[in-house]
């Protein structure tokens, strides 16, 4: 994500894939109940497989020469680096606590 968005932006960036979860679920809560009604239950299958298949079909052109590898790949001590990060620990804590 680092190389396919800025400085600038990078916070919405990761905002945004981090809410695509949540987003899709209240999408499919919420309109899987009108579309059954109105087109039958076997409907609502077309439709998010459909909503599946275009999303990578519009992303694909958008995304060409984003995020290209203009680097050597992390090392293991780099790896371990980051597990020793109390920081990381933090937000993996938080993450874990607001989710349970």
């Amino acid at each position: 994500m680092s190389r396919a968005a800025t400085s600038e932006n990078r916070a919405t960036a990761v905002g945004i894939f981090t809410a695509s979860g949540p987003i899709g679920f209240a999408l499919g809560q919420g309109a899987g109940p009108l579309i059954a009604y109105q087109f039958g239950w076997p409907a609502i299958f077309v439709a998010f497989t459909g909503l599946t298949v275009v999303g990578p079909v519009l992303f694909w052109p958008a995304s060409r020469g984003l995020g290209t590898n203009q680097g050597d790949a992390p090392s293991l001590e780099d790896f371990g680096a980051v597990l020793r990060n109390r920081s990381v620990w933090s937000v993996g804590l938080l993450g874990f606590l607001g989710y349970s």
